[in-house]
Order: C-alpha cells, then sequence, then structure tokens
C-alpha cells in the first residue's frame, strides 16, 4: 500500500478516504477492483476505484459524516475501507496500520474493542471517534487520531493504558493531543440550571430536563456553566454534517428563550 488517507477532524466522523495499492500482476489488481465492487454493494458506503496502471489502483470510499460525539450516527468511510484492504497481505506498516483500523476501530464507537469501555450512571458512556487516517510508505510514521469523549470516573491514563494493552504489540506510540479537557458537570439542582429549564418549559411548554452530551462547549469555561439550546427535541441535527443548516422557526424561538433567560439571571 502506498499511501491511505481519510478524514478532515478528529471531531467528525471521515465522510471520504482513499487508498493507493500497488500489486505483483495486473489480474491481482483486477481480482481486488472485483472484490471492492463487491464489498461496495453488501455495505453502507459507497465508492469508486481507478486503476492508474495495469497494477495500481486507487481505492475511495464515501461514508456519512457526523459529529464526533455521536459516532455511531456515522459511517466511517476510513474505518470501512481499512476492513476491506486488512484481508490481503502488505508489506511493512501498512499491515498493522489496516489490521488497527479494521479490527480494533472499526464500527466500534464506545471503545469496546479497544478495553478500555466505560460507563458513568449519570454521565452515560464514553464514545470514540476515528477523525483522521494518514499513512505514506514514504514516511516514517502513520498515523491514525482516536478522539475519546470520556465521563467522571475514568481517566486519560486510564485510556492509554488500555490502548497499549490491546494493540501495542502493532508498533504503536501513543501521545495525547493538546485539546485534553476533563469530564464537566453542573447538577440540576443548580440555581443556573433550574433557571434555564423554567425558562423552556414556559416558553414550549415541554418539561425541561438536563442532558448529558459528549461534546465540548464553551460553557465548561465556567465552573457552573453549561450549555443551553439552540435545538430542539423535534429538530433536525446536522452538526458537522454537508450543508449543516438551522430552521427559522427554531432561530426565532430559541432567540426569545435567551433574551428571557438573560434578563431573569441577570436580575
Amino acid at each position: 500500500m502506498k499511501k491511505f488517507q481519510g478524514g478532515l477532524r478528529d471531531n467528525m466522523v471521515p465522510t471520504n478516504a482513499s487508498a493507493k495499492v500497488t500489486t505483483i500482476t495486473a489480474e491481482q489488481a483486477d481480482a481486488m477492483t472485483i472484490a471492492f465492487n463487491e464489498y461496495l454493494g453488501i455495505n453502507p458506503i459507497s465508492g469508486t476505484s481507478v486503476k492508474e496502471d495495469d497494477t495500481t489502483v486507487i481505492f475511495q470510499v464515501a461514508g456519512k459524516g457526523s459529529h464526533g460525539a455521536s459516532p455511531q450516527f456515522g459511517h466511517n468511510a476510513a474505518t470501512w475501507l481499512a476492513g476491506f484492504l486488512d484481508k490481503y497481505d502488505f508489506a511493512g506498516g501498512a499491515q498493522n496500520f489496516l489490521h488497527v483500523a479494521s479490527a480494533y476501530i472499526h464500527e466500534d464507537f464506545y471503545g469496546e474493542k479497544l478495553g478500555v469501555a466505560f460507563e458513568d450512571p449519570k454521565m452515560g458512556k464514553l464514545t470514540m471517534n476515528a477523525g483522521i487516517f494518514d499513512f505514506d510508505e514514504e514516511k516514517e510514521d502513520a498515523f491514525i487520531n482516536l478522539n475519546f469523549r470520556y465521563p467522571q470516573g475514568t481517566s486519560s491514563e486510564t485510556l492509554q493504558a488500555g490502548i497499549k494493552n490491546a494493540i501495542g504489540r502493532y508498533d504503536v506510540t501513543l501521545v495525547e493531543g493538546g485539546h485534553h479537557m476533563i469530564p464537566h458537570y453542573v447538577p440540576q439542582e443548580d440555581p443556573l440550571v433550574t433557571t434555564l429549564l423554567d425558562v423552556y418549559e414556559e416558553h414550549t411548554g415541554e418539561k425541561g430536563e438536563e442532558q448529558i452530551i459528549g461534546g465540548g462547549t464553551y460553557g465548561r469555561l465556567l465552573e457552573r456553566g453549561v450549555a443551553f439550546g439552540a435545538m430542539f427535541p423535534d429538530s433536525v441535527d446536522t452538526m458537522h454534517q454537508a450543508d449543516e443548516f438551522m430552521s427559522l422557526d427554531d432561530l426565532y424561538k430559541a432567540t426569545a428563550i435567551y433574551a428571557d433567560a438573560i434578563y431573569r439571571l441577570a436580575k
């Protein structure tokens, strides 16, 4: 395998991925292309294959994007492509790269295959998104970015120990990114939260409840800060997807709620 690339950001499920593969014979390249088309036909992805010459093929997969906090709602193009290629024998570090992506990351949104799954009764399950993949046979190192959203009760050190135990034998080096943030939680009984819920209930006529999300918000900049809106239970969620949007009705309704909430909190 010459190259493998997928994903743009760690907080997005990769929508597209590609791999450049060189075979020994033209017959092998043709056989891989046929198998690839069959693979596309039985899985929730689309793709193409382009022959550069008799023995070089570029495989491309299109999946479905999703917010990195909810990877279970997407189809990771990179891990689906790795799942196809992992059936073949490749030289050098390509085999380890593909096998880790296929056997330990593909379709695992909660870190179960890596041995780091965890669930807190209040904050819910740890989630994992594999957002960026980069392999180039001419580079010394390959790279897979794993974006974890973990609840109270576990830690970055625990995650790293579990991952190392699971895939360390595949010549893996772990590096913690520069955006590590510990879990942030403000209880529903806090006066700030009760005021916000009261405003929501009066404007919508619906019962307001606290929610726990994996996404990082600016609420964590304040010790008692929380995220508030702007989606409603029936809103269409297009966060971090192509053509992301918010309906005008939701925008107007949220604006009125924000204005009332700010007034009450400022009194």
